[in-house]
């Protein structure tokens, strides 16, 4: 890792960190990422993918500054839990073995700060695992779930970056596309693939919502064919947030 200060009028410092990172075993290549750490005049850090407000590369000096602080297993409590919130016992970086070497720190620091301030995640945190077919993997999204399945919880999923941890960002859900639009994009992609498009009609329909933002719809489209009978199709539609992803006709 190189790190790199500069000096500028809003922000006082900023270090540019170089993250090279080697990526799977299968791809067989090496990634290279900038990152720069931005001190504002009140000294709070936070970081960022461009350049820090007010401050030119070419204004960098060569520092041995650390970019993050890393979790050691202390707690990230200020003081005692109030009601509803419990003890809890937290995460420690060599827990997360889903989760690359040089993140775990910064994950686990975000997973503690998650069990202390959002409620369904006091009673039950578990399963963070990077994900690694999102994202940029110099800055990678992490997912972990909360609730507890004793008591019935609903469980939620909650995805935050690399660099929502290490800003104190707070998680965020994903949602799926709403039953009414996916009907609608389905509906039409179906009817555009039918011999006469005036006699289909979609029926029997199931739809299913994921927590990651996908969603899954079953129907069958039924339509007249060239000898004016009506045929059955089976028709399957994938989407991801609002987009129609897959379309399958049987």
């Amino acid at each position: 890792m190189n790190y790199f200060i500069c000096s500028g009028k809003r922000y006082l410092s900023c270090a540019v960190i170089i993250f090279i990172s080697a990526l799977s075993i299968v791809t067989n290549y090496v990634h290279a990422a900038q990152y720069y750490k931005c001190i504002d005049a009140r000294g709070h850090a936070t970081y960022q993918d461009s350049v820090c407000p007010g401050v030119s590369e070419d204004n960098s000096e060569r520092s041995g500054t650390e970019p993050t602080k890393k979790n050691k297993g202390k707690s990230v409590n200020q003081g005692p839990l109030r009601s509803p919130f419990v003890e809890f016992d937290e995460y420690t970086p060599s827990e997360l073995d889903e989760v690359d070497h040089q993140f775990r720190g910064d994950v686990a620091a975000m997973l503690n700060r998650m069990a202390s301030t959002i409620e369904k995640c006091n009673r039950g945190i578990f399963y963070p695992t990077q994900n690694r077919n999102a994202g940029n993997p110099a800055n990678p999204e992490f997912s972990v779930s909360c609730g507890n399945v004793a008591k019935r919880d609903k469980i939620t999923g909650y995805y935050f970056t690399w660099l929502d941890a290490v800003n104190g960002n707070d998680p965020y859900t994903k949602t799926s596309i709403s039953y009414d639009d996916a009907v609608k994009l389905c509906r039409e992609k179906s009817y555009s693939v039918a011999k006469f498009p005036d006699s289909a009609r979609l029926t029997d329909i199931v739809f299913r919502t994921n927590q990651d933002g996908t969603a899954n719809m079953a129907a069958v489209m039924k339509a007249k064919n060239s000898f004016d009978m009506t045929v059955l199709n089976d028709v399957r539609c994938s989407f991801s947030t609002d987009r129609l992803t897959t379309f399958e006709i049987f």
